[in-house]
């Protein structure tokens, strides 16, 4: 009797020693998977931090190269007229040339 007890007693801790065993193992999956997804997600949240960062410097760039090319366009429109001055100014001088020179003619035929 004793004999059968112990074969009972070891058949029962080797039945619970693969059952803890098999549970670990069942255990193990999961947690691997969850472990697994959290670092996945850690570098996903570290890439979109990083994407957000280079959206945000993209964006400020973006406007100040705007506010450059007002500045350049408004540059451009004086320079403009500036020039279409110069050339009033030049054909007013034309002009007055003409009428001096057309005046001393007439000086010199009386």
């Amino acid at each position: 009797m004793k004999y059968v007890v112990r074969i009972e007693f070891l058949a029962i801790a080797i039945l619970l020693f693969s059952l803890a065993e098999f549970i670990s193992v069942a255990m193990y999956t999961p947690v691997g998977l969850v472990k697994g997804y959290m670092a996945e997600k850690q570098t996903a949240d570290e890439c979109i931090r990083s994407l957000e960062n280079r959206n945000e410097a993209l964006i400020k760039e973006t406007e100040r190269l705007r506010a450059r090319v007002r500045e350049l366009d408004d540059s451009q429109k004086d320079v403009a007229q500036r020039e279409q001055d110069l050339v009033r100014q030049q054909q007013t001088m034309e002009l007055g040339v003409d009428d001096a020179t057309k005046g001393m003619h007439v000086i010199l035929l009386i």
